[in-house]
């Protein structure tokens, strides 16, 4: 099976369900992972759900993806 296609922001945003903004912001401060091939961001989509994962480990982790998504909005 070969591997998935990286994707962009746009493609983790609509998987997150945030804003590309979010998603720009979370990659710059909250380590979100990401690829830098020549002058774009791409994302392994295994890395996401894993950094995903992560976040989620504890009960408020959603609570704060989601202020922070509230936060980065406005």
């Amino acid at each position: 099976m070969p591997p998935e296609r990286l994707w962009t922001i746009a493609d983790v945003a609509g998987h997150l369900g945030v804003s590309e903004r979010t998603v720009r912001t979370w990659q710059r401060k909250y380590g979100l992972p990401h690829l830098r091939i020549g002058g774009t961001i791409r994302f392994r989509p295994e890395e996401i759900r894993a950094w995903v994962d992560r976040h989620e480990a504890h009960p408020t982790a959603g609570a704060e993806l989601s202020q922070l998504a509230r936060r980065n909005a406005s």
